[in-house]
């Protein structure tokens, strides 16, 4: 809804993506996208780092913040070591039970605390956006999916 909150001084935007864009409103969606997806693959601290420098609000408290951390190291050992601890997971996670070389194994609950701890941030987070940017609240309904 406000693609300004997204403003970078860095060129993002090719020629060859303008040249292609079937609209400036596509543009537009394929750049935001585009950034999502960079800010994604850059760790939460980098996310919450972009999000500080650009007032919005991410709403983590420090427990969740932990919890966040752990699950994308956790999805990085079973993307990157087929679930293998590795230095980069204790690093990410030093209070860890597990150690370097050992398999990470995962319960059902696991998932379902990393589910639940998403869903509070991003919709705390977007709570606070709504009201600090004006932003029109949309409804979805549960039928539309």
């Amino acid at each position: 809804m406000k693609p300004e909150i997204l403003h970078n001084k860095q060129p993002t935007i090719l020629i060859e993506q303008i040249l292609k864009a079937d609209s400036i409103d596509a543009l537009l969606k394929e750049t935001i996208e585009s950034k999502v997806s960079e800010l994604s693959n850059k760790g939460f601290g980098n996310i919450e780092e972009w999000c500080i420098s650009k007032g919005i609000p991410l709403a983590v408290d420090k427990e969740d913040k932990m919890k966040i951390v752990e699950s994308i190291a956790i999805r990085n050992i079973i993307v990157h070591n087929r679930c293998i601890v590795d230095e980069k997971y204790i690093k990410a996670v030093p209070d860890s039970k597990f150690l370097v070389g050992s398999l990470r194994e995962l319960e059902v609950n696991d998932l379902y605390n990393m589910i639940n701890t998403l869903t509070k941030l991003v919709t705390e987070t977007d709570n606070k956006s709504i009201e600090k940017f004006s932003l029109t609240r949309t409804k979805i309904n549960k039928e539309e999916f």
